[in-house]
């Protein structure tokens, strides 16, 4: 019997486990974000109609945009949320009619970690941008279009929803 060389067979043993892991990150990465979103613990059905929801007092949500991405893969938002009223706010959740998920994210250490909340203290602020904090969102109804406009609201507990309009950008923008 003939045998394989030490550096081939651990180079192919890497090769054949690398589907395997990628698996595995991939369903983390799915339990992760339902939990958050809260489409499978409640959150999901606590998370108002925007249309009757109230919005926080003293909450401005600026500069809102929304990466285009090929259709199936998915995409992310990006914002500022300052808080000018006289009440802390803790955003929980994101939701847009044109996305199935929506999950708070940010990126860490060459990957991404789902938030479940994020407090934005009296007169604080927020910075959703690139290489950072976002709102990841996945399972898109049809690909966003350059150019257009897509609302995104925002939960912060009870019936207190804001919503913004995020104008959608090509894939390449940073900013």
């Amino acid at each position: 019997m003939r045998q394989i060389p030490a550096p081939l067979a651990l180079l192919l043993c890497a090769w054949l486990a690398t589907p395997a892991v990628q698996a595995r990150q991939h369903a983390d990465h799915a339990h992760a974000h339902t939990h958050a979103s809260g489409h499978a613990h409640g959150a999901g059905d606590a998370f108002p109609d925007p249309a009757s929801a109230t919005a926080p007092e003293g909450l401005l949500i600026r500069d809102c945009w929304i990466r285009a991405m090929p259709a199936g893969l998915p995409s992310a938002a990006y914002f500022r949320m300052e808080n000018t009223g006289d009440k802390p706010l803790t955003l929980h959740a994101a939701r847009s009619p044109v996305f199935g998920h929506a999950m708070l994210h940010t990126s860490q250490g060459g990957g991404m970690k789902t938030l479940p909340s994020l407090p934005i203290p009296v007169g604080g602020a927020l910075d959703f941008s690139p290489r950072g904090n976002h709102v990841m969102l996945e399972q898109p109804s049809r690909p966003p279009q350059p150019g257009e406009t897509l609302p995104l609201s925002f939960w912060f507990g009870g019936s207190l929803v804001a919503t913004a309009d995020c104008a959608v950008k090509p894939a390449g923008t940073l900013q």
